[in-house]
């Protein structure tokens, strides 16, 4: 579900730049170049700067998977189990008599 949330706002994000310069070919109503007023660059710029943000997430995330992977990898030559994953808990497993309360 995330990946495709990221994929709309991606989609939305480029859908928002090109309608920019498209509402820009056909503007002859704020004469840009006489008043520097222009609503449509604007929006383009924040949505360009929105999905730069996304893609550095984008990096940010694959490169903290790689060091922990490589990290996990590292340490199981050490012979440590912090990278193991936890024990499944089950909803129905009662535990052995002596560790009862």
């Amino acid at each position: 579900m995330r990946r495709q949330f990221v994929q709309f706002g991606a989609f939305l994000l480029l859908l928002i730049c090109l309608g920019g310069h498209i509402a820009e070919t056909f503007d002859f109503w704020d004469h840009t170049l006489q008043t520097g007023s222009d609503i449509e660059y604007s929006l383009v710029m924040v949505a360009l700067v929105v999905g730069a943000g996304f893609g550095l997430a984008q990096v940010v995330a694959v490169l903290t998977r790689a060091v922990s992977l490589t990290g996990c990898l590292l340490s199981s030559f050490v012979a440590s189990s912090s990278c193991a994953p936890p024990p499944v808990t089950r909803a129905g497993y009662s535990p052995p008599q002596p560790l009862r309360i």
